[in-house]
């Protein structure tokens, strides 16, 4: 009879142990800032008359300052005139090189377009992420009539998932 209560008690001893452990640590999170920036080129004013075409350079670039975006953008650009001016204009967009050689046949985003350009894009316009990069436009603008006129460039630029 003692060898049968000491298996039992051993048994019981064993169905009583437990064990726990936990695991810690830090996690940190950031979140990644983009960057887009319109920079314009040459003159403000662009002199011009009936029958003349006027030429606007910009770039868009994925750089602001010092910071490159750390995510890769699409964008579209708009071009609008400024109320005010009593003729029409068109408006053609290229892409360029940096010293403004384009092809007129390969290189158009949006041509012969009336008083505005609106969210004109193509695949080109991907600005990627960490690798500084620029893309220079051309803007063509073709008045009817002289006379002072505005315009603005805008770019929206949305995060690419």
């Amino acid at each position: 009879m003692f060898t049968a209560m000491t298996v039992i008690a051993t048994i019981v001893f064993i169905t009583l142990g437990r064990y726990s452990g936990s695991l810690g640590g830090v996690a940190h999170a950031s979140i990644a800032k983009p960057q887009t920036s319109l920079v314009r080129g040459g003159n403000n004013e662009i002199n011009m008359d009936k029958g003349n075409v006027g030429e606007y350079r910009f770039y868009v670039s994925n750089k602001d300052g010092a910071e490159i975006s750390e995510v890769s953008m699409t964008y579209s650009i708009d071009v609008v005139t400024n109320a005010g001016y009593k003729g029409k204009v068109k408006y053609s967009l290229f892409h360029c090189d940096e010293n403004g050689v384009y092809d007129e046949a390969n290189d158009g985003v949006s041509l012969n377009q009336n008083g505005s350009i609106v969210k004109a894009t193509d695949d080109q316009m991907l600005l990627p992420a960490t690798t500084e990069t620029a893309h220079h436009y051309i803007l063509k603008l073709y008045p009817d009539t002289a006379g002072d006129f505005g315009f603005n460039v805008k770019v929206t630029s949305v995060q690419k998932d």
